[in-house]
């Protein structure tokens, strides 16, 4: 495409009524005359009388006409869209050429973004435009410090961009879809004029030249616009290349240029750091509180499960005092039943229980039968003779007595000794119970020595990254109170200057006025 200054100043419906825009579209002109005198040949050939049955043909043919206006104010707007992204990637490879050579010589080598802007986009004022729009979407970007690829700057205006082909496509579509309507419409007619054989055959030859004739007019338009959208297309192809051109060439320069906010975006940037700074010591802060919580209440676990097992321990050595003393109760019990002294005690009681009722038996039969005495004297010496048999069964049974005496007394030795051994073993079972006891109490505390001197260097590695954090951030302190005493001079210059220029003194006055002050400040 040529003539791209003349045609990025122009809007799309002036350039319409320019030489210039038909004179770069030669097939748009070609294509246009060929369809008209295309339409005007058949329609004479197709419609030969003037009656009701234009209707068709002229609504087909008005989407033609509507077809053929879409393309061409399509063609002007790609034309003018064409010559504005031209302009632009040329002016920013001009601009960023001098960006560089500047570099070189080591002046300085960016712009702000606002000159840029300024000086790449030519003076269009026409509403819609697209390259305006994408240019001022690439410095909005660049602001806000975000660059994207020129493919994804580009896609939502190349869409927009794809809306006017779109729309002939639709238009193309419709005409030949009128077009088959009128042929079915024609064929029907002529189908009802055969059922009736009363009509002339002039009137069928009427209704099937509806049917081919809309078929014609349909076919015609859906030629002239296809030709016109492969035109539209080939432009805006060539257009879409121009526009990435331009858009990588203004993204460059973007980048190049110093946006109006550049002082507050350094300060912003420090702020952020000391945020993230800040955020990132609490996050580790907060981590390292967490593990020393979940540590103590591992510790303070164990201490308790020892406690619990302590009280076990206890509960079972007062279980086993208590069978012992039970135990020692049942086995005196037992003796003191069976003990010779008891037996001995219960013999005489009966011997003195039995003589006593002799006794009383004899003095109760004496007095009332004294013929009876020589029979209780004989009783009696039977009785003698009697009790020195049980004498003599009692001596026998003192030495049986005597013998059970000894067998106990052994019993109750051997007792005691098997006692003695039960109570040995169970002193020596406590005894190493208790060495167990102590020895793992030992060993709990030899493991929380360890632990506590493994917690050590993991709590003076944090001391030491905590002080790290704080001298960076004593170190980021420093430097925002450097830059802004920095601004703090600049500002006094600044307004030194404003009111210089804002003063009605005379320049000399002023500039004496500062050389007083200054000298005086020397001495």
């Amino acid at each position: 495409m040529t003539g791209g200054s003349k045609f990025s100043t122009s809007s799309p419906k002036s350039l319409i009524t320019k030489p210039d825009f038909w004179r770069v579209n030669k097939w748009l002109i070609v294509i246009v005359t060929g369809g008209l005198c295309a339409i005007g040949f058949l329609f004479r050939r197709t419609y030969p009388t003037l009656d009701e049955s234009l209707i068709y043909s002229l609504v087909i043919h008005f989407f033609a006409f509507w077809g053929i206006g879409v393309a061409i104010q399509t063609l002007a707007k790609i034309q003018v869209e064409h010559a504005i992204a031209s302009d632009v990637e040329k002016k920013a490879s001009e601009k960023l050429q001098e960006i560089r050579s500047s570099r070189s010589k080591g002046e300085t080598d960016r712009i702000s973004l606002e000159q840029a802007g300024r000086e790449v986009l030519p003076d269009n004022t026409t509403l819609r435009l697209a390259m305006p729009r994408l240019v001022q979407h690439i410095l909005t970007e660049a602001k806000d410090h975000r660059v994207s690829t020129s493919t994804v700057v580009m896609q939502p205006y190349r869409e927009e961009a794809m809306g006017d082909i779109f729309k002939l496509q639709n238009i193309q579509k419709i005409s030949l879809q009128l077009g088959i309507l009128g042929t079915f419409i024609g064929l029907i007619l002529a189908l009802h004029q055969l059922n009736n054989t009363t009509q002339s055959i002039d009137s069928l030859l009427h209704s099937l030249g509806i049917a081919f004739g809309t078929s014609v007019a349909g076919l015609e338009s859906a030629v002239i616009i296809g030709l016109l959208i492969m035109v539209v297309r080939q432009k805006q192809e060539a257009y879409f290349q121009m526009m990435e051109k331009a858009t990588d060439a203004m993204i460059s320069l973007a980048q190049n240029a110093i946006p109006d906010d550049y002082f507050f975006t350094g300060f912003e940037q420090i702020t952020t750091a000391v945020e993230q700074l800040n955020r990132k010591l609490g996050d580790r802060t907060f981590a390292l509180t967490e593990q020393i919580r979940i540590q103590t209440d591992e510790i303070q676990r164990g201490m308790g499960k020892l406690a619990e097992t302590k009280t076990q321990f206890k509960e079972f050595l007062n279980q086993i005092q208590e069978s012992q003393t039970h135990f020692v109760a049942e086995m005196m019990k037992v003796y003191d039943t069976f003990s010779p002294a008891t037996i001995t005690t219960q013999l005489q009681q009966s011997l003195e229980y039995t003589v006593n009722n002799i006794s009383n038996t004899f003095n109760e039969k004496l007095s009332p039968s004294l013929e009876k005495l020589t029979v209780l004297n004989n009783a009696i010496h039977g009785l003698y003779e009697t009790l020195q048999t049980a004498d003599q069964k009692l001596a026998g049974q003192n030495q049986l007595l005597d013998r059970v005496n000894q067998e106990l007394i052994q019993t109750k030795s051997n007792l005691y000794s098997s006692i003695q051994q039960l109570l040995t073993a169970q002193k020596e079972f406590i005894d190493s119970a208790v060495t167990q006891l102590e020895k793992g109490n030992q060993e709990l505390t030899q493991s929380k020595e360890e632990f506590y001197a493994s917690l050590q260097p993991l709590i003076a590695s944090q001391n030491d990254t905590f002080q790290g954090f704080r001298s960076d951030i004593g170190a980021m302190s420093q430097r925002i109170t450097t830059l802004n005493t920095e601004l703090e001079k600049s500002n006094k210059i600044v307004q030194e200057l404003i009111q210089i220029v804002t003063s009605k003194q005379p320049l000399y006055k002023i500039i004496f006025v500062k050389l007083k002050n200054f000298f005086k400040n020397l001495s």
